[in-house]
């Protein structure tokens, strides 16, 4: 998450502007119990969808999960 938050935060967006989330478990990895280690940091009163999904391997290897996210700030 520590990355989820620096690189909205270089656009001046915080994890709260998220419009979108990805969130990939690696094959084995209980996806309700990594949901909700990071559900209170994906909690917001603008709630944001977030597709969850299952897969083989991440870009990082390894790595458990990956998180990806799509902000949007109005100025």
């Amino acid at each position: 998450m520590a990355n989820a938050r620096t690189a909205p935060a270089a656009a001046g967006a915080t994890v709260r502007d998220a419009v979108q989330w990805t969130v990939l478990f690696v094959d084995g990895v209980d996806i309700a119990a990594g949901y909700q280690a990071i559900a209170s940091e994906l909690a917001s009163d603008k709630p944001a969808l977030v597709t969850a999904a299952r897969v083989a391997g991440p870009g990082v290897p390894g790595a458990l999960v990956e998180i990806g996210a799509i902000a949007a700030v109005v100025r």
